[in-house]
């Protein structure tokens, strides 16, 4: 993504924009999107609100495949069990 424009969509019914709102170590990002249909418009956001309310979406722990990292850089990956034990002791 580049810092300068943002990404966006826009057609008859939708528009929607992706931009970066920040230039740290750690960027957030803010997702807007506008539906021009009024009736269209509700269902939508009844719909996130359903998902909001059901959906844990921003804990997700999974397993990190780091193998061809490990093999191009010639190094291998931490251990991060052993790395939060020891931020915990």
């Amino acid at each position: 993504m580049t810092q300068i424009a943002p990404y966006y969509f826009d057609n008859e019914l939708i528009s929607a924009n992706l931009q970066r709102v920040n230039a740290d170590d750690r960027p957030e990002y803010v997702f807007e999107i506008n539906v021009n249909d009024d009736d269209l418009k509700i269902k939508v956001s009844n719909k996130l609100a359903d998902y909001e309310s059901a959906v844990d979406r921003w804990h997700v722990d999974t397993e990190k495949a780091t193998e061809a990292a490990e093999a191009a850089e010639g190094v291998d990956a931490p251990d991060r069990a052993a790395e939060a034990d020891a931020e915990t002791t």
